[in-house]
């Protein structure tokens, strides 16, 4: 893999040292990988005019070094887009799927203009922004590789852990969980992320899910704990559960059905909740109903490893009712635009949805 563009660095001015030409040397070649890079999103922004591609041709064609900077710049865009190493999945934990998404984690952010598009690599005048961005990504990912749980899952990535006592622990994206089962207890500790937890009834070893702000205490129960933002939801398909916490005084009880959200100063109060749409996840797909475009978005990208901007506008509170699987986002996407008024562009490793502007009633 070529190496991540260099940010450019203040140049000097050349003197009699040798060492101030190679700082100036060094510092235009950063600035040439720099604006390779920033031609490499323009030209895929889905967005160039003619006399966008004549100025491209006319800097590429201007000096060699520009071209075998477009060469690097455009493997290096596709590459970064592909998976990345993955910690090593232990034999004796079976899969009960994996999405096709793979585990870099991206960045959720608002819209650029076309005009600011440029600006997202900046060159020369400033480092270049959205390289920063997704070295960040990248580093996130080698960061969360050397995660110290018991188990843990990527960005896209779902799996089944059955548990000494027959119970079974699936953790959806992006989870991590320690397990410690003894002689008096069984203990599930979420880290981050959403697990779904089918317990065995064991009058003697009561089985208790930690989430940090709250505390899960199951009886032969199957249920969905989620933990992220600092906040923490329950949802429960069979069965009973009584949930602790410093927002709820006192603890209160859900039934199948059910669903309480909470942090440590309030809580939503029960309230119903469909388990087909909750528990989707673990078919592979996401379902909404009557659901804010943005909060949508927000949730397939979730599962989705690539850089998102998103419209901030009137559309983003659009209401939508849909069904999305983690294998079939791209089309999804494809077809947004039928519906919305919104325009999907899609360049290397980002996504990004625009709000576009619609004709007055005539």
């Amino acid at each position: 893999m070529n190496p991540i563009p260099r940010l450019s660095k203040s140049k000097k001015t050349a003197g009699d040292d040798p060492t101030d030409e190679a700082d100036r040397r060094a510092a235009d070649a950063a600035a040439i990988e720099a604006e390779a890079l920033r031609w490499v999103v323009l030209l895929n922004a889905g967005e160039g005019a003619p006399q966008r591609h004549a100025d491209f041709v006319q800097w590429r064609d201007s000096h060699p070094s520009h071209a075998e900077a477009m060469r690097n710049a455009y493997e290096w865009w596709r590459q970064v887009g592909h998976a990345l190493p993955r910690v090593p999945v232990p034999a004796e934990l079976p899969l009960a799927h994996t999405y096709a998404y793979q585990p870099p984690t991206s960045t959720f952010m608002g819209p650029p203009t076309v005009d600011e598009i440029e600006a997202l690599v900046q060159t020369r005048s400033g480092r270049p922004t959205l390289v920063a961005a997704i070295v960040l990504a990248m580093t996130a990912l080698l960061w969360w590789s050397v995660d110290r749980s018991d188990q843990t899952t990527g960005m896209g990535e779902s799996r089944t852990v059955r548990l000494s006592d027959g119970s079974m622990v699936q953790l959806d994206t992006d989870t991590a969980v320690d397990i410690d089962m003894t002689a008096t207890e069984r203990r599930v500790e979420l880290g981050r992320g959403e697990v779904f937890v089918d317990v065995v009834q064991d009058a003697a070893r009561p089985f208790l899910i930690d989430a940090g702000i709250g505390l899960v205490r199951v009886h032969g129960t199957a249920l969905t704990v989620r933990r992220e933002h600092g906040a923490v939801s329950v949802t429960v398909e069979r069965g009973e559960v009584q949930v602790d916490g410093p927002a709820l005084q006192p603890a209160v009880r859900l039934h199948a059905g059910q669903r309480l959200r909470f942090d440590r100063d309030a809580h939503s109060g029960v309230q119903p909740v469909s388990i087909e749409h909750a528990l989707a996840w673990r078919a592979g797909q996401l379902k909404f109903q009557d659901e804010r475009l943005v909060d949508v978005l927000a949730e397939i990208r979730r599962y989705d490893p690539r850089l998102w901007f998103v419209p901030t506008g009137a559309v983003a509170e659009a209401r939508m009712t849909t069904t999305v699987a983690f294998e079939q986002v791209d089309p999804w996407l494809d077809a947004l635009p039928d519906t919305l008024p919104v325009k999907v562009l899609r360049f290397g490793p980002v996504v990004w949805v625009r709000e576009v502007d619609t004709p007055a009633p005539r």
